[in-house]
């Protein structure tokens, strides 16, 4: 077994396996992946949601923003006005947020799981990435 010295300036050095570490690592990986409450997906992975199934897809980019245009089919909810508009997004359907690079759709995929919201997506790299893969834009209705 590899072990590792580790020095704890409190209790004086100490010797762990290095496997115990590397498994104290890996679950707390773990717990942070899934305490976020929703799932990281790309453009690919969006795109291939929209053609075979109906998630509700949420753009949470101010109106200026939106107005350069929208993801096809997607329902415009600002992010401030999220917490007000909730119960516009009742049910069970996936829920996919997005905005322009993904920071604030991960806070809006963030606030829905904390109101006990499940099946939540966050597009990560936002409108950027979704452009930059060679996806359509349409304009707001």
């Amino acid at each position: 077994m590899v072990e590792q010295r580790i020095e704890n300036p409190r209790v004086g050095s100490s010797i762990l396996p290095l496997a115990t570490i590397i498994f104290f690592q890996s679950c707390f990986r773990a717990v942070t992946i899934t305490m976020t409450g929703y799932k990281e997906i790309g453009a690919s992975e969006l795109h291939a949601m929209l053609e075979h199934g109906k998630p509700l897809l949420v753009d949470v980019r101010n109106d200026d923003e939106v107005a350069r245009g929208i993801i096809g089919g997607a329902q415009h909810i600002p992010l401030s006005l999220l917490p007000i508009m909730i119960d516009e997004l009742d049910g069970d359907a996936p829920i996919v947020f997005y905005c322009h690079s993904g920071i604030r759709s991960a806070q809006a995929c963030a606030f829905m799981a904390n109101k006990g919201r499940a099946n939540l997506f966050n597009l990560q790299g936002g409108v950027l990435a979704w452009g930059k893969a060679g996806y359509p834009f349409s304009p707001k209705n």
